[in-house]
């Protein structure tokens, strides 16, 4: 594989070495509790001074205080721009490139929402112990419960001028076996939702069935994440990796849809081999640092060039400053 750097100051970003990187270190307050990030390991973040009188603030403003449940300081925005992504001519050369545009979807807010369900393994299919229903499964569909964050966001939120709805909100979870067992979800606010139906752009020829289509099999096969370790133990590192995946051929994801939001549950469980690198990170997890990186990947010329959707950066995460998850 073959990258193509777009400029000397992308390939500093990614190093931690540019002026950008810098600036945040020296100006971003320490602990996360304000409007800036420090990014550890160097890099740049978004940060929430980003376009701060833009339309989908105000619900971006209504998602983050909703219900505050896990502190900033242990996620952040790498750039978009320090990802590599296929280029417009990947098909014939099989060269990536940095992303030459901000991420369609703003990280907001995370939650580390704790199921409270002894030793965390998931129930198994089938009826439950009075041979009705299906048994639920913990730590699925986090929207749906009363005191979700978007839910109560939704109450409370402060339409713009002119009485437009929210914008679409996209919610990924990781859904982790225990013990002890809980489902870390990360709510994005969607800056354009127009982009996510304009079939005369490569992103929106794969947003628009991905996001409001009914094959669950598309979604599976377009939906990829890349990790990138920015701090750990050699032992992490060479466990985690940092190749692309496309997390629907390798684990089972869970789909739930609503007129303005798409929440995509990846559930930890399914896949043994999945279970075991999570259970050894959960191990150094207060001195773990990792970026992570979404996007729609692209199958098709009219697809490319490829787009980030959103990216986070998961850093020292402590279970025990989970809340329990809302009945």
């Amino acid at each position: 594989m073959c990258i193509r750097d777009r400029s000397a100051r992308a390939l500093d970003d990614l190093r931690g070495l540019g002026p950008a990187a810098k600036a945040w270190d020296d100006g971003a307050p320490s602990d996360g509790d304000g409007d800036g990030y420090v990014l550890l390991g160097g890099g740049t973040c978004q940060g929430l001074l980003d376009d701060a009188d833009a339309p989908w603030r105000p619900w971006g403003r209504a998602l983050q205080d909703a219900r505050p449940t896990y502190g900033r300081r242990y996620w952040s925005s790498p750039r978009a721009s320090t990802f590599a992504v296929r280029g417009a001519s990947y098909l014939d050369d099989r060269v990536k490139v940095f992303a030459a545009e901000p991420p369609l979807f703003e990280l907001v807010a995370a939650d580390l929402l704790l199921h409270g369900d002894g030793d965390g393994a998931p129930p198994p299919p089938g009826p439950d112990a009075a041979g009705g229903a299906p048994a639920p499964r913990r730590g699925l569909h986090v929207v749906d419960h009363p005191e979700n964050r978007v839910r109560m966001a939704r109450n409370s939120y402060a339409a713009p001028e002119g009485g437009a709805p929210p914008p679409f909100t996209f919610v990924v979870t990781l859904v982790v076996p225990g013990p002890p067992s809980y489902t870390y979800a990360m709510y994005y606010a969607c800056r354009d939702s127009t982009k996510l139906r304009d079939s005369s752009t490569p992103l929106g020829r794969v947003a628009e069935p991905f996001f409001f289509g009914d094959d669950d099999a598309f979604r599976d096969d377009r939906f990829k994440m890349t990790p990138r370790v920015v701090d750990a133990n050699w032992v992490v590192r060479r466990a985690v990796g940092q190749n692309p995946v496309l997390l629907g051929k390798k684990l089972k994801q869970h789909y739930f849809r609503g007129p303005d939001y798409l929440e995509l549950d990846i559930d930890i469980a399914s896949s043994a081999v999945a279970a075991s690198v999570v259970r050894l990170c959960g191990g150094y997890a207060k001195a773990l640092v990792v970026d992570i990186s979404y996007v729609l990947e692209a199958k098709h010329l009219l697809e490319l060039p490829e787009s980030v959707l959103g990216t986070i950066q998961i850093a020292h995460m402590d279970v025990d400053k989970g809340v329990p998850l809302p009945r």
